[in-house]
């Protein structure tokens, strides 16, 4: 009998020990997070689209615009996006296209479009496939205006790579981002449209990539720049010229 009792004991403990690891294991895999996440997309195989201007748009379930990417232009055919915080909650979409035509505007029977849909980790992984979608959405809410950057003096920086974030202060919430692979002018001017909200509290975080590696690294290798402002009902115009106030904008 008492043989019996210890087998039952050590079946309870073995048991025990089993259901706290499967616990542990359950911790270390969970369900993805629930608050906001960072958008990444992540592209591979769009050669095709190399040397075209790619317009990147994160979109709620309640059809409300979140973020805005413009990279001018798509410089190789694998590259990372990344829009900090750019889905607050579930269920959010990416509506993409490659401006083909050179337009400046999205033409469904002309441009590359796709419709992918944000799982809730925030990585979207996308291979370019010739299964385009029509973008086309009468039904997309706009939550502000304009936000436009206009900088002079940057004659120095001609070629160099210019990148540009605008982040809500409120949230952290990145709702533009602008990228020029190769700047092509000292005095340049770069829009975002329908990201200003009145009175919203904006950090407009930018920065030269003067040693050319494709990355943000902070001043003194690469110069950087952070300004303040506020939108107003119009939006929210940004005129700087250079200066050498850097500032470690931590992308």
């Amino acid at each position: 009998m008492k043989k019996i009792y210890s087998i039952i004991i050590v079946s309870l403990f073995g048991a025990l020990i089993l259901n706290t690891a499967c616990g542990d294991e359950e911790i270390l895999t969970g369900p993805s997070p629930k608050g906001p996440v960072d958008v990444q997309l992540r592209l591979s195989g769009m050669s095709t689209n190399v040397g075209q201007v790619l317009h990147v748009d994160v979109i709620a379930s309640d059809q409300r615009l979140k973020s805005r990417a413009i990279i001018e232009p798509l410089s190789a055919s694998a590259d990372t996006i990344v829009l900090t915080l750019a889905a607050p909650f579930a269920g959010h979409r990416i509506d993409m296209f490659a401006d083909v035509n050179k337009s400046g505007s999205y033409e469904a029977l002309s441009d590359h479009s796709w419709r992918l849909n944000v799982p809730p980790n925030g990585v979207v992984t996308f291979v370019r496939d010739n299964n385009f979608t029509d973008i086309t959405d009468s039904l997309l809410i706009r939550p502000g205006a304009m936000f436009s950057l206009n900088s002079s003096g940057f004659d120095q920086h001609v070629g160099e790579r210019f990148e540009v974030h605008v982040i809500d202060t409120s949230n952290g919430r990145t709702v533009g981002l602008y990228r020029i692979d190769r700047l092509d002018s000292g005095t340049r001017s770069i829009s975002i449209d329908g990201v200003i909200v009145d009175g919203a509290g904006y950090q407009i975080d930018f920065y030269i990539d003067v040693n050319a590696n494709k990355r943000y690294d902070p001043p003194p290798i690469d110069n950087a720049w952070r300004v303040m402002d506020t939108g107003g009902p119009s939006g929210l115009t940004v005129i700087f010229p250079l200066d050498s106030n850097y500032t470690d904008v931590g992308f």
